[in-house]
């Protein structure tokens, strides 16, 4: 129980990137919204991760297991617990937005969310789904 609360203390601080980090509309999560993709691959860690079992490898695309929609790409680590996947790019005349999804590994089977400002939900993959 004391692991989980040093892992929230964690999730919940300040993102690395702050000046950048959102949260999406209608409770899909957070993330970060970038005009130069080089401020996030400075702070990346080309790190492979575990889930269920499964070893996921940095540029390797993902549904993770159901928990999003539609495959995204996985990145890698910002900091110990922030995977983070790339979701894709928005242009206009002006300039292209480059648009990640942050979700927080906890365990091979335990995933965190932030929905809010201090806020988020945690999920647990059982039988077969997130939960």
């Amino acid at each position: 129980m004391e692991d989980l609360f040093k892992t929230l203390s964690v999730i919940l601080r300040p993102p690395i990137l702050e000046e950048f980090f959102v949260y999406y509309e209608g409770k899909e999560g957070s993330g970060y919204i970038l005009t130069d993709p080089k401020l996030m691959s400075e702070k990346l860690r080309k790190k492979t991760v575990f889930i269920l079992g499964q070893e996921l490898k940095p540029d390797t695309d993902t549904d993770l297991f159901g928990f999003f929609k539609h495959p995204l790409s996985y990145l890698g680590m910002l900091d110990r617990t922030e995977m983070i996947f790339f979701m894709g790019t928005n242009k206009d005349l002006f300039e292209t937005k480059y648009y990640y999804q942050s979700v927080n590994l906890i365990s091979q089977t335990r995933i965190f969310e932030l929905y809010g400002n201090g806020f988020g939900r945690d999920y647990n993959y059982v039988k077969g789904e997130w939960k």
